[in-house]
């Protein structure tokens, strides 16, 4: 018992199989694999964007802006408005975990998605009216794992998001759906735990 109230605290991070959440959210979980990136010459924030859904593939719902520190292993998530520069929330994002992450120089890196590539641009433009140095890469699209920094992360946000909302909807006997609030919070807390578990 002690162990499960343990585990539910600390937000079903590690996976464990014997764990309902952990099951209905993310299923037979594979063994985390650990990249260490501490010998970047420069600190990296990858980034991309992911959706939160049943279906992994569901895009009715809002986006998640998820990043991952190279050096810190910090990840965060957030549910933004939109994708790219409609709505400027992404790009203070962005703008904001450079920052707190207090680096000089900073390399942000992403896939080829324009929408992200604009958000990363817009991002620049202002980190570098504050001081900050920092560059930009773009990975290849015939190299899907260069930006594997951030895939693995976003996958592993979205699994531990669904486990809260299954032990959510399963404690209290309600169905949480796409539009209710509680879910952008659920997002921000699944990178937080994961967060607390980073190397």
């Amino acid at each position: 018992v002690e162990e499960v109230e343990a585990h539910r605290a600390g937000g079903h991070v590690p996976y464990r199989s014997w764990c309902r959440a952990c099951v209905a959210g993310r299923g037979r979980s594979e063994p985390h694999r650990h990249v260490d990136h501490t010998e970047d010459a420069v600190p990296t924030i990858a980034s991309d964007y992911g959706f939160f859904g049943e279906d992994a593939e569901d895009t009715n719902c809002s986006p998640i802006l998820v990043t991952k520190d190279s050096h810190s292993g910090w990840p965060t998530a957030i549910v933004v408005p939109t994708k790219g520069l409609v709505h400027p929330f992404g790009t203070t994002c962005m703008v904001r975990e450079v920052l707190r992450s207090t680096y000089a120089n900073v390399l942000l890196k992403s896939d080829q998605e324009r929408a992200l590539v604009a958000v990363k641009d817009a991002a620049m433009v202002k980190l570098k009216e504050m001081g900050v140095n920092v560059s930009k890469e773009v990975s290849l699209q015939a190299e899907s794992q260069s930006n594997g920094l951030v895939e693995e992360t976003v996958k592993a946000v979205k699994g531990v998001a669904r486990s809260f909302k299954h032990m959510v909807e399963e404690t209290h006997k309600i169905t949480i759906t796409k539009s209710d609030p509680v879910l952008p919070w659920l997002v921000r807390f699944a990178a937080a735990m994961l967060a607390r578990n980073s190397k």
